[in-house]
């Protein structure tokens, strides 16, 4: 059963490098305003880092909120479908509690509230299901979906979406902690420049000499400057997002087979039902599957097209010995399913090592000459005017 501990999820952080951004803006700002001049104009052009940051950590801290309201929320449907209670009335007491609009749980609580007043609770659930861009919410939606049609007891599978979000935040926070050094070099190498070029200019006296070449200098720094920090942090987003589109869809069709078996379907049948309810790659090709299984051709040769993928053929063997030996299939892609964790997370790690050596490229392209730029043609140019007095 899901825990009641949300808390473990560890949903509070350490500084992040989002954070470190905003701090270094913030004293790039202050500098700026405490020298004066044009320095003050070059702090206010900074601003807009320091507020990108504090959206993105904003952003990140409502999407933890809402991983914590969807662990809640398949613990209060566990627990209530385990209960005997029907779906619609286990969703609709979901709208009697405010905290879910406070976890930013908004779709499944609209949902609750139209089940709650009369609504069609397949048309509803269904809606939900399609307009959410959340892949949880969806995989709650269709489990629901699945028991109110089928009357299938969905409780360990409300189970199994709420561990797969821990293993998501967990997931998350790794991937994080492999890019760290890839973000931290983003924000605080391409602040280094600015502040050094701006106390440069300040101790030199003069400000920014009005040089037409010191201009230029600094105008083609700073494009340089924001070109690498675009650069490095596109490498990070990177390993941030799984490229994979067999391993990123497999687990919603991982629940529906399961979902399907747990109502006593054969398991060409629960083929047929993930096929129908699922999305994305994997789904594409059960389809294919369910369309040869309906025109006469036996398990194996219907999976057969999709074999070409080692995660597709893993789950083609595991379904075709399922049907052959008798054995419930829910054991063997639970197993399945820990290969695909494993998968990910070889994969994350080979993506970030990736991300690692190539974040030297823009260091060595962008940020080191916008270093020379910004920093030491202005001075060079300054100084040269005062020999010339």
């Amino acid at each position: 059963m899901v825990r009641d501990d949300i808390d473990e999820l560890g949903l509070t952080s350490l500084l992040s490098a989002d954070q470190l951004v905003v701090a270094l803006s913030a004293l790039i700002v202050l500098v700026g305003v405490a020298t004066l001049g044009i320095h003050g104009v070059a702090a206010i052009v900074l601003l807009p880092l320091g507020f990108v940051g504090v959206h993105r950590v904003a952003d990140r801290r409502r999407a933890r909120r809402h991983r914590r309201g969807l662990i809640d929320a398949c613990r209060v449907l566990s627990r209530g479908l385990a209960a005997g209670r029907p779906v619609s009335s286990t969703l609709a007491s979901m709208a009697t509690e405010s905290r879910w609009a406070q976890l930013g749980v908004v779709d499944p609580l609209r949902a609750a509230t139209d089940v709650g007043i009369g609504f069609d609770v397949d048309a509803t659930i269904r809606r939900w299901g399609s307009t959410t861009t959340d892949p949880h919410e969806r995989r709650i939606a269709l489990a629901l979906s699945i028991a109110n049609e089928h009357g299938a007891d969905v409780t360990a599978g409300l189970d199994r979406i709420a561990e797969d979000i821990r293993t998501e935040h967990e997931l998350d926070d790794r991937r994080r902690a492999l890019t760290a050094q890839t973000r931290m070099q983003a924000g605080a190498l391409v602040s280094l420049p600015l502040l050094f070029g701006l106390l440069a200019t300040g101790l030199a006296g003069g400000g920014i000499p009005d040089r037409p070449i010191a201009l230029v200098a600094i105008a083609a720094g700073v494009a340089l400057d924001v070109a690498g920090l675009a650069w490095m942090r596109r490498l990070a987003r990177g390993v941030e997002v799984d490229r994979d589109p067999i391993r990123s869809s497999l687990a919603e069709s991982l629940m529906l087979i399961r979902l399907g078996a747990q109502t006593g379907a054969t398991i060409r049948d629960a083929v047929g039902l993930a096929a129908e309810h699922g999305d994305g790659a994997v789904a594409v090709h059960l389809r294919h599957a369910s369309a040869r299984i309906g025109a006469g051709f036996d398990l194996r040769s219907a999976l057969e097209p999709a074999a070409s993928n080692a995660l597709l053929e893993q789950l083609a063997d595991v379904l075709v010995r399922a049907e052959r030996d008798g054995d419930h299939v829910d054991l063997h892609l639970e197993w399945l399913a820990r290969d695909l964790r494993a998968s990910r997370e070889a994969a994350l790690e080979l993506a970030a090592q990736r991300a690692a050596m190539v974040s030297l490229a823009p260091l060595v392209l962008c940020i080191l000459p916008a270093f020379v730029l910004i920093a030491f043609v202005p001075l060079l140019v300054s100084s040269l005017d005062q020999l010339r007095i």
